[in-house]
């Protein structure tokens, strides 16, 4: 990847490799690249404002996946995919910091088995997404996050049932899911998520450069009523989570 620095508010950025979460040779899915490019916007409202906008375009799917929605092999070289997001940070003063973020996303190589027609007989998604950081005292950082998610054919989001699942999928092996609920691909699915979480970051000394405890609790809902949690059995999930840094 390349950033092109054109002037002190804004950066060029492009490149290209050989593919999401693959790499070259027989590790590769199919035989073509794909690429970014986008712009980023600095220094607005006096520094505060930051803008960036990052776009990814490409064949991903694998030959066998793509030929098994009713393709032709070599149609995985030419089915794009495409990713596009933009967000934008504002420091609202020494303690408060927010961004909002939108993204979207289209696959022409995925597609709805549910004889769908026009732009979503294909996978399709869109999401936005706030952030907010609070600086309570100078050893405590309280964070947000909330999201909307739309998952316009239900072809985005599953669950894999075998450790390896993930992995076959992308290489075109053979895998399970989970399906969402017993709900048709063509009606879609918006999912809502809200994160919140507390840095705790005290000055130790005594040689211990780096230390910080980040516990966290995030809770995602099927926001028209699928059952896609849990095997199935739930609209909604709780997560608990949380690490720990220590540097000399």
């Amino acid at each position: 990847m390349f950033n092109w620095h054109v002037n002190k508010t804004v950066d060029v950025t492009f490149g290209i490799d050989t593919g999401n979460q693959v790499t070259f040779g027989s590790s590769d899915n199919n035989s073509r690249p794909a690429g970014y490019f986008g712009i980023n916007l600095n220094n607005l409202l006096g520094g505060k404002l930051k803008i960036v906008e990052l776009s990814r375009v490409g064949p991903e799917n694998p030959t066998s996946t793509v030929a098994g929605y009713g393709y032709t092999g070599r149609v995985s070289n030419q089915a794009e995919r495409f990713w596009n997001d933009i967000n934008a940070t504002l420091q609202v003063n020494n303690r408060l910091s927010v961004t909002a973020e939108f993204n979207y996303l289209h696959d022409q190589g995925t597609r709805t088995p549910y004889g769908s027609n026009g732009p979503l007989k294909s996978a399709d998604a869109w999401s936005v997404v706030t952030f907010l950081s609070y600086v309570v005292s100078p050893s405590v950082t309280f964070n947000y996050r909330g999201e909307l998610y739309r998952d316009n054919n239900n072809l985005m989001v599953t669950t894999f049932t075998g450790d390896n699942s993930y992995m076959n999928a992308i290489a075109g092996r053979g895998y399970t899911t989970y399906p969402n609920g017993g709900q048709a691909s063509d009606r879609g699915t918006i999912y809502g998520e809200l994160t919140l979480g507390i840095n705790y970051h005290p000055d130790l000394g005594k040689h211990v450069r780096v230390f910080a405890l980040r516990p966290e609790i995030r809770f995602d809902r099927s926001l028209n009523n699928t059952h896609v949690f849990n095997d199935g059995r739930n609209n909604g999930m709780f997560t608990f989570g949380g690490d720990a840094m220590i540097g000399f």
